[in-house]
């Protein structure tokens, strides 16, 4: 735009004003009520390690899963047994936490898998 002369008069205004409430927002449309984590009302969430990857994952988000297994292995339980001097003696489980990434090592590793769009709706826990 260039400057002007005392003499001149300035061009007719030509453009509308903005009104703010003209404007109409659509509302995005969304996979999961939970956006995939459980963080609800949390501001922030630390960061765990996938357990395959190494990958950072908010501990929200990530899939955990115990799996519980015996101390011994399975053949040689029975060296345990004979050894034993209390009869009925059960050797302890171990429990071990495991956490993946969602988004390729607990679907690679069939831990969950995809469902449909109509089963996405069920908040229950999973049976396994």
């Amino acid at each position: 735009t260039r400057r002007l002369r005392s003499s001149e008069t300035p061009p007719p205004t030509t453009r509308r004003t903005f009104r703010p409430s003209a404007i109409v927002v659509a509302a995005m449309t969304f996979k999961r009520r939970n956006g995939g984590r459980n963080k609800h009302g949390r501001g922030h969430v630390r960061f765990i390690r996938c357990d395959n990857c190494a990958k950072t994952v908010p501990k929200d988000k990530a899939i955990k899963r115990y799996k519980v297994q015996n101390i011994v292995a399975p053949e040689n339980i029975s060296y345990f047994t004979e050894a034993s001097v209390l009869d009925g003696y059960h050797l302890p489980k171990i429990y071990i936490k495991e956490r993946w990434c969602i988004i390729g090592c607990a679907i690679h590793k069939k831990k969950i898998g995809i469902r449909s769009r109509k089963d996405r709706k069920n908040r229950a826990p999973p049976e396994s």
